[in-house]
Protein backbone atom coordinates (compact mmCIF):
# COMPACT_ATOMS: atom_id res chain seq x y z
CA UNK A 1 0.00 0.00 0.00
CA UNK A 2 1.39 3.76 -1.49
CA UNK A 3 0.66 6.89 -0.01
CA UNK A 4 0.25 8.48 -3.78
CA UNK A 5 0.35 7.04 -7.36
CA UNK A 6 1.19 9.87 -9.54
CA UNK A 7 -0.35 9.03 -13.32
CA UNK A 8 1.84 10.83 -16.33
CA UNK A 9 5.39 11.75 -15.96
CA UNK A 10 5.54 15.42 -17.66
CA UNK A 11 6.01 18.38 -15.65
CA UNK A 12 3.02 18.26 -13.05
CA UNK A 13 4.10 14.40 -12.70
CA UNK A 14 7.59 14.59 -12.14
CA UNK A 15 7.39 17.84 -10.04
CA UNK A 16 4.90 15.76 -7.61
CA UNK A 17 7.91 13.07 -7.83
CA UNK A 18 10.14 15.29 -6.53
CA UNK A 19 7.55 16.79 -3.65
CA UNK A 20 6.51 13.14 -2.79
CA UNK A 21 9.79 11.99 -1.97
CA UNK A 22 10.83 14.99 0.07
CA UNK A 23 7.80 14.65 2.44
CA UNK A 24 8.63 11.14 2.72
CA UNK A 25 5.48 10.15 1.27
CA UNK A 26 5.92 6.45 -0.64
CA UNK A 27 4.41 6.63 -4.23
CA UNK A 28 4.88 5.30 -7.60
CA UNK A 29 4.73 6.98 -10.97
CA UNK A 30 3.61 5.84 -14.00
CA UNK A 31 3.89 7.27 -17.75
CA UNK A 32 2.81 5.38 -21.21
CA UNK A 33 5.17 7.54 -23.07
CA UNK A 34 8.21 9.16 -22.66
CA UNK A 35 9.20 11.20 -19.23
CA UNK A 36 8.75 14.93 -20.24
CA UNK A 37 5.11 14.56 -22.23
CA UNK A 38 4.27 17.10 -24.72
CA UNK A 39 6.96 19.15 -23.21
CA UNK A 40 9.51 17.06 -25.33
CA UNK A 41 8.31 18.53 -28.28
CA UNK A 42 8.51 22.24 -27.60
CA UNK A 43 11.72 23.08 -29.65
CA UNK A 44 12.33 26.16 -27.31
CA UNK A 45 11.78 27.37 -24.31
CA UNK A 46 12.26 30.87 -23.01
CA UNK A 47 10.15 31.59 -20.11
CA UNK A 48 10.99 29.02 -17.67
CA UNK A 49 12.55 30.60 -14.78
CA UNK A 50 15.80 29.98 -13.93
CA UNK A 51 17.01 29.37 -17.07
CA UNK A 52 17.98 32.55 -19.00
CA UNK A 53 19.49 31.07 -21.66
CA UNK A 54 16.69 29.74 -24.25
CA UNK A 55 16.59 25.76 -24.12
CA UNK A 56 14.74 22.96 -26.02
CA UNK A 57 11.73 20.91 -24.63
CA UNK A 58 13.52 17.72 -24.27
CA UNK A 59 16.54 19.17 -22.25
CA UNK A 60 13.96 20.84 -19.87
CA UNK A 61 12.45 17.49 -19.93
CA UNK A 62 15.71 15.58 -19.16
CA UNK A 63 16.62 17.84 -16.25
CA UNK A 64 13.17 17.49 -14.54
CA UNK A 65 13.56 13.39 -15.16
CA UNK A 66 17.07 13.52 -13.20
CA UNK A 67 15.87 15.64 -10.45
CA UNK A 68 13.25 13.18 -9.87
CA UNK A 69 15.49 10.49 -10.06
CA UNK A 70 17.86 12.05 -7.66
CA UNK A 71 15.23 11.69 -5.14
CA UNK A 72 14.75 8.28 -6.04
CA UNK A 73 11.44 8.49 -8.48
CA UNK A 74 11.18 5.04 -10.54
CA UNK A 75 9.25 5.78 -13.45
CA UNK A 76 7.48 2.93 -14.35
CA UNK A 77 6.75 3.12 -18.42
CA UNK A 78 3.05 1.31 -17.54
CA UNK A 79 -0.54 3.00 -19.38
CA UNK A 80 -2.94 3.09 -16.59
CA UNK A 81 -6.84 2.06 -17.44
CA UNK A 82 -8.47 2.90 -14.66
CA UNK A 83 -9.18 4.10 -10.98
CA UNK A 84 -11.91 2.26 -8.44
CA UNK A 85 -12.42 3.33 -5.34
CA UNK A 86 -11.44 0.80 -2.71
CA UNK A 87 -12.37 0.16 1.00
CA UNK A 88 -8.51 0.79 1.58
CA UNK A 89 -8.66 3.78 -0.67
CA UNK A 90 -7.98 3.31 -4.27
CA UNK A 91 -6.89 0.60 -6.73
CA UNK A 92 -5.01 1.83 -9.96
CA UNK A 93 -5.33 -0.36 -12.67
CA UNK A 94 -2.59 -0.67 -15.08
CA UNK A 95 -2.70 -2.16 -18.83
CA UNK A 96 -1.37 -5.46 -17.86
CA UNK A 97 -3.61 -5.95 -15.10
CA UNK A 98 -1.51 -5.10 -12.46
CA UNK A 99 -3.65 -3.20 -9.51
CA UNK A 100 -2.11 -0.49 -7.15
CA UNK A 101 -3.38 -0.34 -3.71
CA UNK A 102 -3.27 3.24 -2.48
CA UNK A 103 -4.31 5.98 -0.55
CA UNK A 104 -4.14 9.31 -2.54
CA UNK A 105 -3.81 8.95 -6.13
CA UNK A 106 -2.55 12.18 -8.76
CA UNK A 107 -3.94 12.60 -12.08
CA UNK A 108 -1.31 14.11 -14.27
CA UNK A 109 -2.18 13.17 -17.61
CA UNK A 110 -1.98 16.07 -19.74
CA UNK A 111 -4.00 16.91 -22.69
CA UNK A 112 -3.02 15.84 -26.10
CA UNK A 113 -3.62 18.79 -29.17
CA UNK A 114 -5.88 17.05 -31.70
CA UNK A 115 -3.74 17.00 -35.26
CA UNK A 116 -4.90 18.03 -38.54
CA UNK A 117 -3.06 15.18 -40.07
CA UNK A 118 -1.85 17.17 -43.05
CA UNK A 119 1.89 16.40 -44.67
CA UNK A 120 4.96 16.65 -42.79
CA UNK A 121 2.95 18.31 -39.64
CA UNK A 122 4.33 15.92 -37.27
CA UNK A 123 7.94 16.76 -38.89
CA UNK A 124 7.64 20.83 -37.65
CA UNK A 125 5.91 20.62 -34.55
CA UNK A 126 8.29 22.39 -32.50
CA UNK A 127 10.04 23.90 -35.23
CA UNK A 128 7.54 26.47 -36.74
CA UNK A 129 4.25 24.46 -35.79
CA UNK A 130 2.91 25.10 -32.81
CA UNK A 131 -0.83 24.40 -31.31
CA UNK A 132 -0.14 27.10 -28.62
CA UNK A 133 0.14 30.75 -28.68
CA UNK A 134 0.45 31.95 -25.48
CA UNK A 135 2.92 29.96 -24.89
CA UNK A 136 5.41 30.38 -28.37
CA UNK A 137 3.83 33.00 -29.95
CA UNK A 138 6.88 35.40 -28.49
CA UNK A 139 9.35 33.05 -30.28
CA UNK A 140 7.85 34.61 -33.42
CA UNK A 141 8.74 38.24 -32.91
CA UNK A 142 8.89 39.97 -36.13
CA UNK A 143 7.99 37.36 -38.58
CA UNK A 144 5.66 35.78 -40.86
CA UNK A 145 2.73 33.65 -39.50
CA UNK A 146 -0.67 32.15 -39.70
CA UNK A 147 -3.36 30.99 -37.36
CA UNK A 148 -5.61 28.02 -38.61
CA UNK A 149 -8.99 26.84 -36.65
CA UNK A 150 -12.73 27.56 -36.56
CA UNK A 151 -14.20 29.31 -33.76
CA UNK A 152 -13.29 31.94 -31.80
CA UNK A 153 -10.08 30.55 -29.76
CA UNK A 154 -8.21 31.39 -33.56
CA UNK A 155 -9.84 34.69 -33.27
CA UNK A 156 -8.64 35.35 -30.16
CA UNK A 157 -4.74 33.85 -31.03
CA UNK A 158 -4.21 35.79 -34.06
CA UNK A 159 -5.54 39.23 -32.17
CA UNK A 160 -2.80 38.07 -29.86
CA UNK A 161 0.02 37.42 -32.28
CA UNK A 162 -1.06 40.39 -34.31
CA UNK A 163 0.72 42.38 -31.63
CA UNK A 164 4.01 40.11 -31.68
CA UNK A 165 4.32 39.21 -35.50
CA UNK A 166 5.15 41.33 -38.20
CA UNK A 167 2.61 39.84 -40.54
CA UNK A 168 -0.91 37.20 -39.43
CA UNK A 169 -3.08 35.17 -41.27
CA UNK A 170 -6.24 33.80 -40.53
CA UNK A 171 -7.45 30.77 -42.26
CA UNK A 172 -10.66 29.48 -41.56
CA UNK A 173 -12.71 26.51 -43.56
CA UNK A 174 -15.87 29.06 -43.55
CA UNK A 175 -16.88 32.80 -44.18
CA UNK A 176 -17.59 33.65 -40.57
CA UNK A 177 -16.50 35.90 -37.99
CA UNK A 178 -16.21 35.27 -34.35
CA UNK A 179 -19.00 34.46 -32.22
CA UNK A 180 -18.61 37.19 -30.28
CA UNK A 181 -19.25 40.44 -31.86
CA UNK A 182 -16.01 42.43 -29.68
CA UNK A 183 -13.79 39.91 -30.87
CA UNK A 184 -15.47 40.41 -34.09
CA UNK A 185 -15.36 43.85 -34.36
CA UNK A 186 -11.28 43.96 -33.39
CA UNK A 187 -10.86 41.20 -36.21
CA UNK A 188 -12.42 43.55 -38.77
CA UNK A 189 -10.13 46.56 -37.87
CA UNK A 190 -6.77 44.58 -37.18
CA UNK A 191 -4.59 44.33 -40.06
CA UNK A 192 -4.74 40.30 -40.27
CA UNK A 193 -5.19 39.01 -43.56
CA UNK A 194 -8.14 36.18 -43.80
CA UNK A 195 -8.14 33.37 -45.91
CA UNK A 196 -11.90 32.24 -45.58
CA UNK A 197 -12.81 29.16 -47.52
CA UNK A 198 -9.42 27.89 -47.02
CA UNK A 199 -7.57 24.68 -45.44
CA UNK A 200 -4.21 23.70 -44.86
CA UNK A 201 -2.95 20.77 -46.80
CA UNK A 202 1.14 20.32 -46.16
CA UNK A 203 4.06 22.27 -44.21
CA UNK A 204 7.09 22.26 -46.32
CA UNK A 205 10.62 23.74 -44.74
CA UNK A 206 13.92 22.14 -44.23
CA UNK A 207 15.16 22.08 -40.58
CA UNK A 208 12.77 24.06 -39.97
CA UNK A 209 8.87 24.95 -41.14
CA UNK A 210 9.07 27.72 -44.20
CA UNK A 211 5.82 27.82 -45.96
CA UNK A 212 2.95 25.76 -45.76
CA UNK A 213 0.05 25.00 -48.56
CA UNK A 214 -3.58 26.45 -48.57
CA UNK A 215 -6.61 24.94 -50.54
CA UNK A 216 -8.99 27.18 -52.00
CA UNK A 217 -12.15 25.33 -50.75
CA UNK A 218 -14.49 26.42 -53.88
CA UNK A 219 -12.32 26.45 -56.43
CA UNK A 220 -9.55 23.88 -55.16
CA UNK A 221 -6.72 26.23 -56.17
CA UNK A 222 -3.88 25.44 -54.30
CA UNK A 223 -1.41 28.53 -53.50
CA UNK A 224 1.75 27.93 -51.27
CA UNK A 225 2.90 31.06 -48.71
CA UNK A 226 5.77 31.79 -47.16
CA UNK A 227 5.89 31.40 -43.34
CA UNK A 228 8.38 31.46 -40.29
CA UNK A 229 5.64 29.74 -38.17
CA UNK A 230 1.79 28.37 -38.42
CA UNK A 231 -0.11 27.84 -35.40
CA UNK A 232 -2.81 25.04 -35.30
CA UNK A 233 -5.61 26.45 -32.67
CA UNK A 234 -7.70 23.30 -33.15
CA UNK A 235 -8.57 22.16 -29.76
CA UNK A 236 -6.95 19.36 -27.44
CA UNK A 237 -8.40 15.86 -25.85
CA UNK A 238 -7.69 16.11 -22.06
CA UNK A 239 -6.54 12.36 -20.73
CA UNK A 240 -9.76 11.65 -18.78
CA UNK A 241 -10.88 8.21 -19.74
CA UNK A 242 -9.35 6.81 -16.76
CA UNK A 243 -11.41 8.71 -13.93
CA UNK A 244 -14.82 7.94 -14.96
CA UNK A 245 -14.66 4.68 -13.05
CA UNK A 246 -13.97 6.81 -10.02
CA UNK A 247 -16.89 9.53 -11.17
CA UNK A 248 -14.37 12.18 -11.01
CA UNK A 249 -16.74 15.42 -12.33
CA UNK A 250 -15.42 17.22 -15.59
CA UNK A 251 -16.15 20.22 -17.13
CA UNK A 252 -17.90 20.34 -20.74
CA UNK A 253 -14.66 19.86 -22.60
CA UNK A 254 -13.89 16.66 -20.27
CA UNK A 255 -10.65 18.32 -18.23
CA UNK A 256 -11.34 17.56 -14.66
CA UNK A 257 -12.54 20.24 -12.30
CA UNK A 258 -10.75 20.94 -9.05
CA UNK A 259 -10.47 23.46 -6.45
CA UNK A 260 -7.56 25.34 -5.55
CA UNK A 261 -6.12 22.50 -3.37
CA UNK A 262 -6.24 20.83 -6.79
CA UNK A 263 -8.98 18.11 -5.11
CA UNK A 264 -11.21 17.01 -7.58
CA UNK A 265 -14.93 15.81 -6.18
CA UNK A 266 -13.60 12.40 -5.23
CA UNK A 267 -11.80 12.96 -2.13
CA UNK A 268 -7.90 11.64 -1.95
CA UNK A 269 -7.46 12.15 -6.21
CA UNK A 270 -5.94 15.00 -7.35
CA UNK A 271 -5.31 16.70 -10.89
CA UNK A 272 -2.22 19.16 -11.77
CA UNK A 273 -1.71 20.68 -15.07
CA UNK A 274 -2.83 20.42 -18.77
CA UNK A 275 -5.69 18.06 -17.49
CA UNK A 276 -7.58 20.49 -15.44
CA UNK A 277 -7.99 22.79 -18.71
CA UNK A 278 -6.19 25.69 -16.71
CA UNK A 279 -3.56 27.75 -18.85
CA UNK A 280 -1.23 25.18 -20.45
CA UNK A 281 2.24 26.29 -19.35
CA UNK A 282 4.83 24.21 -17.61
CA UNK A 283 4.90 26.92 -14.74
CA UNK A 284 1.81 26.35 -14.29
CA UNK A 285 1.79 22.28 -14.09
CA UNK A 286 4.70 22.80 -11.87
CA UNK A 287 2.94 24.79 -9.58
CA UNK A 288 -0.32 22.68 -10.01
CA UNK A 289 1.84 19.22 -8.47
CA UNK A 290 3.55 21.10 -5.62
CA UNK A 291 -0.34 22.06 -4.35
CA UNK A 292 -1.14 18.82 -5.06
CA UNK A 293 1.37 16.99 -3.15
CA UNK A 294 0.94 19.16 -0.34
CA UNK A 295 -2.61 18.64 -0.62
CA UNK A 296 -2.41 14.97 -0.61
CA UNK A 297 -0.36 14.97 2.53
CA UNK A 298 -2.19 16.94 4.61
CA UNK A 299 -5.20 14.69 3.63
CA UNK A 300 -3.29 11.27 4.63
CA UNK A 301 -2.43 13.11 8.22
CA UNK A 302 -6.30 13.46 8.52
Amino acid sequence: MTDLTIIGAGPAGLTAAIYAARRNLTFRIFEAGEAGGYMLKAGTIENYPGFPEAQSGAELASRMKKQAEKFKAKIEKKNVSAIQKDENGFLVITQDGEAVECSTVLIATGAQYRRLNIKNEEKFIGHGLSYCSTCDGPLFRGKTIAVVGGGDKPVESALYLEGIAKKVYLVQKKTEQATDKELAARLEKSKIEKLWDHMVVEVKGGAKLESAVFKELKTGKEKEIALDGLFLEIGAMPGTELTKGCGIKTDADGYIIVNHKQETSCPGVYAAGDVTGRVKQISVAVGDAAVAVMSAKEYLKK
